[in-house]
């Protein structure tokens, strides 16, 4: 598996649009779709994992670190082929987008999670995340320190 840092727009776009059935709320399907997009493209960090066998993406990770007053990085998506979810990509490009944003000066990692996504909620517990806040619309915030 590689993860490959991707700068291109259009790429993203692409990718987003791949790996859509793979987010628990599909991106495209949001009334602010273009919104968050725009958003991404213009702001967000973008990696992306692929295999060895030409299978495409299996999955990327879109984060923010451009805070530089809270030193806070924010990972507004990360999503995982189903295909090939529990071998470890995500785990990668969590560590890959974690140590992004410790290399830009970030000292924490910031996320927002379904309350119902327990499985996602194991996953970053597993990697050091503890809950910081709970949010009205059914989600809540994880954090990790990155020092």
């Amino acid at each position: 598996m590689e993860i490959r840092r991707i700068t291109d727009a259009i790429d993203e776009i692409r990718i987003m649009k791949v790996l859509d059935d793979a987010l628990p709320i599909r991106l495209f399907d949001r009334d602010n779709c273009d919104e968050i997009v725009k958003r991404m493209t213009e702001n967000a960090i973008f990696f992306v994992a692929f295999d060895d066998y030409k299978e495409g993406p299996l999955g990327y990770i879109a984060f923010y670190a451009n805070d530089h007053v809270t030193n806070m990085a924010y990972i507004t998506s990360i999503c995982v082929r189903e295909s090939f979810q529990g071998i470890g990509v995500g785990s990668k490009l969590l560590e890959t987008a974690l140590n992004e944003a410790k290399r830009q000066g970030m000292s924490t990692m910031k996320l927002e999670v379904l309350k119902s996504n327990e499985k996602a909620i194991r996953f970053y517990i597993s990697k050091g995340f503890r809950q910081s806040s709970d949010d009205l619309n059914g989600s809540l915030y994880m954090e990790k320190c990155l020092r």
